[in-house]
């Protein structure tokens, strides 16, 4: 019923495991970004933005097709209270942390992958250092205080924490969760659950 286009990629597995921790059944359909499968007609009629991954749910009277991996956990979490909670409070926070992952917490982590791989050894990277470091620095507390002395960002493990812990794995082999030992807990009973 759930085809799941896919690739090993950090997007690629939020929704892979989304559909483990909800025992969904679901059949990978590979796209070998290494040889450009993303930009065939076939993909980009599923998903314009050619970027793994892509879902199509033939489980109601039309195959409905979604893109971008918040979507898809948002998708698929309203037709699965697992991952989502029904009452419109729990469900709103867990979207709520969801998005702030992606569009708080990712983009301060994004610049410092771009001067420790895309751009080591230019010049400007040392000089711009610095101001990176800030600004994750001031997300990660921000997320720090939120999630405090808490198991998980709410009373359960929802879509919020599984896309959190996915996008402060970008983080590991570095220092920068030593100052967070709660995030890096979290990150840590993330990878410990079996649908990982």
């Amino acid at each position: 019923m759930i085809d799941l286009y896919y690739w090993t990629t950090p997007n690629g597995h939020k929704v892979t495991m989304f559909l483990e921790e909800a025992g969904l059944e679901y059949t990978l359909k590979p796209v070998n970004i290494g040889k450009g499968d993303q930009f065939k007609p076939e993909f980009v009629a599923i998903n314009p933005n050619s970027k793994i991954p892509a879902l199509v749910d033939r489980s109601g009277p039309e195959p409905f097709r979604v893109f971008e991996s918040g979507a898809i956990l948002i998708h698929l979490g309203m037709q699965d209270e697992r991952l989502l909670p029904s009452d419109t409070t729990g469900r709103m926070r867990a979207i709520a942390w969801l998005i702030a992952s992606l569009n708080s917490v990712e983009p301060a982590i994004f610049p410092l992958l771009m001067i420790n791989l895309f751009n080591k050894g230019e010049p400007w990277t040392e000089e711009a250092r610095p101001k990176f470091m800030a600004r994750l620095d001031e997300r990660l507390t921000c997320v720090s205080n939120a999630l405090g002395d808490k198991e998980w960002l709410e009373d359960r493990f929802t879509i919020g924490d599984l896309m959190l812990v996915t996008v402060l794995r970008q983080l590991r082999g570095g220092r920068i969760l030593e100052k967070f030992p709660n995030l890096a807990a979290l990150v840590a009973r993330g990878e410990a659950r079996p649908a990982f």
